[in-house]
């Protein structure tokens, strides 16, 4: 068990080689503040410009807490009517146990699912890639039938142009 983290420091213990964050915590109570003697006459009335507005008191109901969430399993366990925190600790280690095979088993899980997402991507881009290979020998196809066309226009006005009796010498010498 060991304490880390900057500004909010949490509580981690270490099982089975993973870290799992655990907190104990209590629930506190508010209520509208009622202003003292020595506090109206402090402040300005009626506001009360900077007098608080609320009091806050324990109430002594806890809350054991796993924070990794992810974890599969249950992650609360609170003070109630009949219940308290004590007869859940059993539960709470338990629970804290079999976390870390639970962090495993997430942590494979979402290896696999990055694997099968690179996969569908590259599979996508593939097919992508071969589209526009696909796309481009369409084009050149289309291109070269055109060129093909238009070279069977001009062969044919040539043949029309030699079997003309006057043609132009100087046009089909050109040509």
């Amino acid at each position: 068990v060991r304490v880390e983290g900057e500004g909010r420091p949490q509580t981690i213990v270490i099982i089975d080689g993973e870290m799992i964050a655990i907190a104990i915590d209590e629930k506190i109570g508010r209520r509208d503040h009622i202003p003292t003697k020595e506090e109206k006459l402090k402040y300005d009335p009626p506001y009360y410009w900077g007098m608080p507005k609320y009091d806050y008191e324990p109430t002594g109901r806890l809350t054991l807490l796993i924070r990794d969430t992810w974890t599969g399993t249950r992650s609360q366990w609170s003070d109630g009517k009949i219940q308290k925190i004590e007869g859940c600790l059993a539960e709470f280690v338990g629970t804290l146990m079999q976390a870390p095979g639970n962090i495993k088993q997430r942590r494979l899980d979402v290896e696999r699912r990055k694997r099968e997402q690179e996969e569908e991507q590259r599979r996508w881009l593939e097919a992508m890639r071969l589209a526009a290979i696909e796309k481009k020998k369409e084009e050149k196809l289309l291109e070269d039938v055109e060129n093909w066309r238009r070279a069977q226009e001009i062969l044919g006005y040539i043949e029309a142009l030699e079997a003309l009796p006057n043609r132009d010498e100087k046009l089909t010498a050109w040509i």
